[in-house]
């Protein structure tokens, strides 16, 4: 599949379905996706002024779009896989916002 490292965006969001499945695990180093995992899990536990978390406050805004949004980080998540530290597993798992709290 297509593995460019500058894919049209527009097309992220319009043809969400041709995103490639995966990219080369060697666009990132094991200590590069250990930072990456860290900084994920900060942002989506970050609280609010009224104490909710930013994932709580993304899928009671809009959580359709909060999903859909999520398919294209999943090929993200495939360069991270090898190392330790947070992953997704799946988009079902988002189902489940405490187990990213």
């Amino acid at each position: 599949g297509d593995r460019s490292l500058n894919p049209n965006l527009d097309g992220v969001q319009s043809e969400s379905t041709h995103l490639p499945e995966t990219i080369p695990a060697s666009i990132f180093t094991a200590e590069e996706c250990t930072i990456l995992r860290r900084v994920v899990l900060e942002l989506f536990s970050f609280r609010n002024y009224k104490g909710n978390t930013i994932l709580h406050e993304a899928v009671a805004e809009d959580r359709v779009t909060f999903i859909e949004n999520l398919k294209a980080l999943q090929m993200v998540n495939q360069s991270l896989t090898n190392a330790k530290g947070f992953t997704f597993e799946s988009l079902q798992d988002f189902n489940n916002v405490n187990a990213f709290i």
